[in-house]
């Protein structure tokens, strides 16, 4: 088995920050952001395939396509199970899409989205810090973390990988390491290591997406923290 660790910026033990959940609306859609009734969110947020596509008659009657390829890991699946195409595959109009299963394999999404359309979104508010879109749920099970793919690599690193987050913060003064083996020297500079490998395989669109995966959620300081086990072969 391989385990895994979480984060989730919901709701925290001490109570400064929660998360909550409503409908958008879909306000117009830009060459470098997606435009809602109440905010907004650049592109490369939403880990797409490619840039949308685009078209319209105006701005104000702009509609977008808007494509994702997940390489998805289920840990129900055998070894030799893997789908792709027609069998791991959903396309249709935003708000008017029917719950699809994931598969292990390539699966592709394909959405129309128009001004008007409806988005659910949860939020997290914390406290004077204000309101940031956590969540949007374009297609049941699917959605995206805003949170994952933020800009901002303390928070992206701190909710995928928080163990080798805490190991680096623990040792960044850190100038000199000392260590009487090759093994203990590599564990020395795991959590860096770690942290890089996240970062990169974000920002590449190289990550793996696990589903039916039972998660065990407890309070930290930083929120909620999960943690999970799945088969070695299944993420290899």
């Amino acid at each position: 088995m391989h385990g895994g660790n979480l984060g989730y910026g919901g709701s925290s033990g001490d109570g400064s920050s929660s998360s909550s959940r409503q409908v958008v609306t879909v306000k117009a859609l830009r060459e470098d952001q997606l435009q809602f009734s109440s905010g907004h969110l650049p592109w490369n947020v939403l880990g797409l395939a490619q840039p949308p596509t685009l078209w319209g008659a105006s701005k104000a009657e702009t509609s977008a396509t808007l494509q994702w390829k997940l390489h998805i890991c289920s840990a129900k699946s055998q070894v030799t199970d893997w789908a792709m195409g027609d069998r791991n595959s959903l396309q249709g109009v935003l708000g008017q899409l029917d719950p699809v299963q994931l598969r292990t394999g390539i699966f592709s999404l394909e959405l129309t989205v128009s001004p008007g359309a409806p988005i659910p979104v949860s939020w997290t508010s914390s406290g004077s810090k204000g309101s940031s879109v956590e969540l949007l749920h374009f297609a049941r099970p699917f959605s995206v973390c805003a949170t994952h793919r933020s800009p901002d690599v303390h928070v992206l690193c701190r909710a995928l990988c928080p163990g080798a987050y805490e190991a680096v913060q623990s040792t960044s003064t850190a100038t000199v390491v000392t260590a009487g083996t090759a093994a203990a020297y590599a564990d020395a500079w795991k959590g860096l290591v770690e942290l890089e490998a996240v970062a990169s395989a974000v920002d590449e669109g190289l990550g793996r997406h696990l589903t039916d995966v039972w998660v065990d959620w407890e309070e930290s300081d930083e929120g909620l923290l999960g943690r999970f086990d799945v088969k070695a072969a299944a993420v290899k």
